[in-house]
């Protein structure tokens, strides 16, 4: 289902299927590491939490499904760029339960700050590895042989 659906969307942008289907061990490859991406960002948030005062017991678990929640949404409401506000929201609402409005406020903002300083740093040390990469041209990118295909 899941190929039919990303070839579809190929075909609307005028862009070739896929090379090969996919296969349920890779999708349950990258679903197993998103679910490791969510449970680190929850630890994120409940280390934050646990400075804020949250009890440590209750808040891991509502931490963790806080932000699982929020990151999900963010992606699902395309009319905010990388989710800004909805994954605030989110966070502040899911938060409720083990933390004052104002504390959940503070968290997602310093979140999101802390997020955006990771990811900033983790696409230069990209960029780095990239250059440094012994043997690869740059023009040898996906986006590189993409563009080269698409007529001008």
């Amino acid at each position: 289902l899941l190929g039919a659906v990303l070839n579809a969307g190929l075909r609307l942008i005028r862009r070739p299927p896929l090379p090969q289907p996919l296969r349920r061990k890779g999708i349950a490859k990258v679903v197993g590491f998103a679910a490791i991406g969510w449970v680190a960002y929850g630890l994120q948030t409940w280390v934050l939490a646990l400075d804020l005062g949250a009890a440590p017991a209750r808040a891991l678990p509502v931490a963790i499904g806080a932000y699982a929640v929020a990151l999900v949404l963010g992606v699902v409401v395309v009319l905010a760029p990388a989710g800004v506000g909805v994954r605030e929201f989110m966070l502040i609402v899911g938060l409720a339960s083990v933390l004052p409005a104002s504390a959940a406020t503070a968290l997602a903002v310093v979140s999101r700050a802390l997020v955006t300083v990771a990811d900033v740093g983790a696409a230069a040390v990209g960029l780095l590895l990239r250059r440094w990469a012994p043997g690869v041209p740059a023009s040898a990118t996906p986006m590189a042989e993409a563009d080269a295909d698409r007529p001008h």
